[in-house]
């Protein structure tokens, strides 16, 4: 099916199947505003976070199209960017207070480990590889991450002071495209994460 998700300001979410043409699922238990979602291609769901500090999981199977699973209501960090690596079976948050939340895949009552190290919130995130993220920060900058062990490898590049609005990589990972408040959208290679390169 061709679906399509989409999240508001009040927490909702609904998918829609572009084909038929209607919406297929609604969701409304958030009580804050959607903040990103990650597809888990293997399991056919898709992994919401919200400003309410909680992650959904919703299965997009084929006439399934339900609610799976949530993680605790008292978070007090709110979750503002959504990852899967490890072959699925980790899904990292970004925090509001710039600590990365570590969610084992199927026990999403509270995460299993946090990595700080962001001065200020994470906003964006980039899987490169089942090991590795890019992060964008309130900060402007744009830094790579290991996830497990956990590890800051470097800094790819600044917007300055303007907080990084969204984080994309090109199909052969050679190329880094982020957007900032600056109202700009820089390209940045990413020879340096290459192991073939010297």
């Amino acid at each position: 099916a061709s679906l399509i998700a989409s999240g508001d300001e009040g927490g909702g979410l609904k998918i829609w199947d572009a084909r038929a043409k209607k919406q297929v699922m609604s969701y409304k238990k958030h009580t804050d505003y959607i903040s990103d979602a990650a597809l888990h291609e293997r399991e056919r769901a898709l992994v919401v976070s919200s400003g309410d500090g909680t992650l959904s999981v919703h299965d997009l199977r084929a006439g399934a199209y339900k609610f799976r699973a949530r993680s605790e209501d008292d978070a007090d960090d709110e979750l503002l960017s959504v990852a899967i690596l490890k072959s699925g079976k980790k899904v990292v948050a970004g925090c509001q207070s710039g600590v990365l939340g570590l969610y084992s895949w199927g026990y999403f009552a509270d995460c299993s480990d946090r990595f700080p190290g962001h001065p200020e919130s994470v906003d964006a995130l980039a899987v490169f590889d089942e090991d590795t993220l890019i992060t964008g920060s309130f900060d402007g900058v744009v830094r790579v991450v290991n996830v497990l062990p956990n590890k800051l490898i470097g800094v790819v590049g600044s917007h300055e002071d303007f907080p990084i609005e969204r984080l994309a990589i090109s199909a052969d990972k050679r190329v880094l495209a982020s957007t900032s408040h600056d109202n700009t959208i820089r390209l940045w290679d990413l020879a340096m994460l290459h192991d073939d390169e010297d």
